[in-house]
């Protein structure tokens, strides 16, 4: 009695472990929660670290863009935009808004409708209003366009509103959006949208991934197998495992992203590949037979047990290579997918067999899809008699796939992740054509006093620096796809210009600088009232007063503070820190990198050696973290690769067999970002893990091919009479093997997120081309250089 048999003998108490810890684990399952956050789970240096100085410094940088066209700004838009304000402010999600109205009112202290009323008399006080925040620099392309006919509200969201609150989020987007006045009007983005979007995709995704590869599996099953024990036991084997690790992914605290929410159709399909491997086995061993036999189940498990060990091995070197990535989510892929494959592994060789020995089913039919004798001779026939055409094509195919992968273009854009048709795509675009680009980028300056004097002209309010930051802004707008750069110098520019009417005056000392500074922090004329006087440039050129009224309201400490806020947003109080806040346009992120790469040169370029600076904000940080996880992922695909090598080496105790088994499973890998490359589809965080699963999948039917060949060359007459008997044997097994496999790999593509779609149609290619190498250049190989030649023969 072998120690298979020994314990298969106590199969009741395996069936009883399995079921305890079943029961155990199950309320687990359904406890996660989702976070699609990437910056945070992946940088931990220096990028993050200034991401972090900036929010402290300057505030939440989570901005949504509320965007409405308009013929005329009117006493009743006003009006509307004043009650959409206090009911956003009422929400108490929102830090802070920034529109034509909430300038008005911060300007003029008009704390309720009644003190507006008394503003909105005069249309002539509105219309020069209107003509002061389109003349501001700071204003236009961000609060009214150029054009004069789309204006927008910039609500930045409070620092307790996180990615996670969706619903939070949901709500204040629906509040805006279906606002009386501009219901139908007005369009709502911003990053804070994205990642809304993507949270309720993976929720989505999340809910419909499992049953739709359930309900596939079943469907091949019944098909195989047409019997109900044919279609239960391997059910069982699939579901358990995929309990066990979920279960654990949440006990351990971990939240759901659109990266791991595509764990489960990875496990119930390399999950049913294995199950179908012991389960086809036994039902081949009873076939014909009049009752239950035991010993035909320990035969079965005797005889899989190296090879399925083999494989899943290999499976499981794929998936946790990816646990050494730079990101929380695909670190998390790679480990609870290689737990999974390793609840696969002992479920396959234990728990099936079990529940065998515990239904007793016998006599099981062998559906003409698993036999297919005819075929696989022909094919092995081809392959042995045509294996230079074989090795030719391949060559070229291999080729063409390294020209297109010298085509391949890497892309970390999240935008690019939703469909072109998305209607956050929609109202980017059309906050882009009218207003201003939709991706934040911070430009943080930080001067050095160096232990000067403790003056004005030793912080950034000097001249000299405020005229390297008014070049520097020059030169960044110059830039294509930035559409603003405002910096509190702007400020001091657009106050000076209603004065000097020079474009881009500086006055020549920091204490000038400072006063112009403070026109935005406005203080009371009088104790009661304050006097508004309005200025216009009549046709001889002069500056007259055209208006001048009393507000009633007393302005409180409270509301100064408030007033300073806008300064407060691009310099610090003590005037060592600012922030040049800039606009871009949605592009690719090569791009993106570039234009971040010429606005350091430019900052270096212009700064005084005294301002240090750095670019932030979460656009950048995303291009920073999935470069460097594209990065991870390659080195991930060779540490795979080599690991595989070894236990390859280990197994088949030869380097050049090792070395040949892995021809016809890297080729799948070139030919798929071969394509990608040819396509024009970009390399992208998902994308880029393909290698890593394709090739721990692949490599699973060269084992059993190339096991078995070994097992037949004992017994074989020559050479060819194994290489066909072995892929009349095993044939079947490596094909339907890789269709189910393939088939639940199927699920993600019912995703409308491109990334989930993609990495489920891209592992299905390859999955689908594995097979085709498997079937044609494996047996072309091995008929060539012979190994495993029998003593015998030589």
């Amino acid at each position: 009695m072998n120690y298979i048999e020994k314990i298969l003998r106590h199969y009741k108490l395996i069936l009883f472990f399995a079921l305890a810890a079943t029961i155990l684990l199950a309320p687990w399952v359904r406890r996660g929660t989702i976070d699609n956050r990437m910056e945070e789970n992946v940088l931990n240096d220096e990028n993050l670290a200034n991401y972090y100085d900036y929010l402290k410094t300057f505030g939440n940088d989570r901005i949504l863009i509320a965007a409405f066209t308009y013929d005329k700004i009117t006493a009743e838009m006003v009006r509307a935009l004043y009650e959409l304000e206090d009911a956003v402010n009422a929400t108490g999600l929102v830090e802070e808004v920034i529109s034509p109205v909430s300038i008005l009112r911060n300007t003029f202290d008009l704390r309720d409708r009644e003190s507006l009323e008394v503003w909105l008399k005069s249309e002539a006080r509105l219309n020069n209003y209107v003509k002061k925040i389109s003349s501001f620099q700071c204003m236009t392309g961000t609060i009214v366009s150029p054009e004069k006919n789309t204006a927008s509200l910039l609500l930045r969201l409070s620092s307790e509103v996180t990615d996670m609150d969706t619903r939070k989020i949901g709500l204040l987007i629906n509040l805006i959006e279906k606002a009386p006045y501009f219901a139908g009007r007005i369009k709502v983005t911003g990053i804070p949208t994205l990642t809304n979007v993507i949270h309720d995709y993976t929720a989505h995704d999340q809910k419909i991934f499992t049953p739709i590869t359930m309900g596939i599996i079943m469907v091949i099953l019944y098909i195989l197998y047409r019997s109900f024990w044919g279609v239960v036991i391997p059910l069982i084997g699939i579901i358990l495992p995929l309990i066990w690790t979920q279960a654990f992914f949440n006990i351990n605290g971990n939240s759901t992203n659109f990266i791991v929410s595509m764990i489960p159709p990875l496990l119930l399909g390399i999950g049913l590949s294995a199950c179908m491997y012991v389960f086809s086995r036994y039902c081949e061993l009873s076939q014909g037979k009049e009752r239950f036999d035991p010993s035909l189940v320990y035969q079965t498990v005797k005889e899989l047990t190296a090879p399925t060990f083999l494989c899943q091995f290999s499976t499981i070197i794929g998936f946790a290579s990816l646990g050494g990535n730079g990101m929380g989510a695909v670190r998390s892929f790679g480990l609870y997918a290689s737990l999974g494959v390793l609840f696969t592994t002992y479920v396959s060789l234990f728990l099936v067999p079990s529940l065998i020995l515990l239904f007793k089913p016998f006599n099981q039919r062998v559906t003409t899809f698993q036999v297919g004798h005819h075929i696989f001779r022909r094919l092995a026939t081809f392959a042995i008699r045509k294996h230079k055409l074989i090795f030719l094509v391949n060559g070229m195919i291999f080729a063409i796939a390294l020209y297109g992968i010298s085509n391949l273009e890497m892309e970390t854009s999240l935008i690019r992740f939703l469909p072109p048709d998305h209607e956050v795509i929609r109202k980017n675009q059309f906050v882009e054509k009218n207003l201003f680009g939709i991706v934040p980028v911070q430009l943080v300056l930080a001067y050095d006093p160096a232990g000067g004097a403790n003056t004005l002209e030793n912080t950034l309010l000097s001249s000299e620096i405020c005229n390297s930051v008014s070049r520097l802004s020059a030169d960044i707008r110059k830039i294509a796809e930035v559409d603003s750069a405002v910096s509190y110098v702007t400020l001091v520019q657009d106050y000076d210009r209603e004065f000097s009417r020079e474009k881009n005056h500086i006055p020549p000392s920091a204490e000038e600088v400072k006063d112009y500074l403070d026109f935005f922090k406005y203080s009371p004329a009088g104790a009661d009232t304050y006097e508004i006087v309005e200025y216009a440039v009549n046709e001889a050129g002069e500056t007259v007063e055209v208006a001048s009224y009393e507000m009633p309201p007393e302005i409180s400490g409270d509301s100064l503070e408030t007033r300073a806020q806008i300064v407060d947003k691009f310099i610090t109080r003590d005037f060592l820190k600012a922030n040049l806040s800039l606009r871009v346009k949605d592009t690719s992120s090569r791009r993106l990198a570039e234009i971040f790469s010429t606005i350091e040169k430019l900052a270096a370029e212009h700064l005084p050696r005294n301002v240090r600076f750095y670019v932030t904000g979460r656009a950048y940080l995303w291009a920073a973290s999935s470069e460097i996880l594209i990065h991870n992922e390659y080195h991930d695909w060779l540490i795979t690769t080599g690991l595989i090598f070894i236990m390859l080496v280990i197994y088949f105790r030869s380097l050049v067999v090792a070395a040949m088994a892995l021809i016809p499973n890297l080729l799948p890998t070139f030919v798929l970002y071969g394509y990608m490359g040819m396509t024009g589809m970009p390399l992208t965080t998902v994308t880029g893990m393909i290698a890593s699963v394709a090739l721990g999948l692949a490599v699973d039917d060269t084992i059993h091919y190339t096991y078995e060949l070994r097992r037949v060359l004992a017994r074989a007459a020559n050479y060819e009479e194994a290489i066909v008997e072995t892929l009349l044997i095993k044939g079947s097994g490596i094909a339907f093997s890789s269709i189910v496999v393939a088939a639940g790999f199927s699920a993600p593509m019912a995703s409308q997120f491109i990334p989930s779609f993609q990495f489920g149609a891209l592992v299905c290619f390859s999955v689908t081309q594995a097979l085709v190498f498997e079937l044609f250049l494996t047996p072309s190989m091995w008929y060539w250089y012979k190994p495993f030649m029998p003593d015998a023969w030589k």
